[in-house]
């Protein structure tokens, strides 16, 4: 996604060593859109277990179906 990442940079939004882009919504959810409002640099092992971990929990989930996600600490 070339002209992606361009948009983003040209946006002021890079990554710095060890981290990478993540979605505030992910693609997966109907909200989850490839725009640079969308993604921003985070540290990449926050990145990939995060996603991971949720893309986990929804995996076996029909298309179409809702989810609620509770972020606790």
């Amino acid at each position: 996604m070339p002209d992606l990442v361009e948009r983003l940079h040209g946006a002021g939004k890079r990554p710095s060593p060890g981290e990478c882009f993540t979605y505030v919504t992910l693609p997966v959810f109907k909200e989850g859109t490839y725009e640079v409002s969308n993604l921003n640099p985070v540290n990449a092992r926050e990145h990939f277990a995060l996603t991971g971990h949720l893309l986990q929990e929804i995996r076996e989930l029909p298309d179409g179906a809702q989810v609620r996600i509770n972020v606790g600490s």
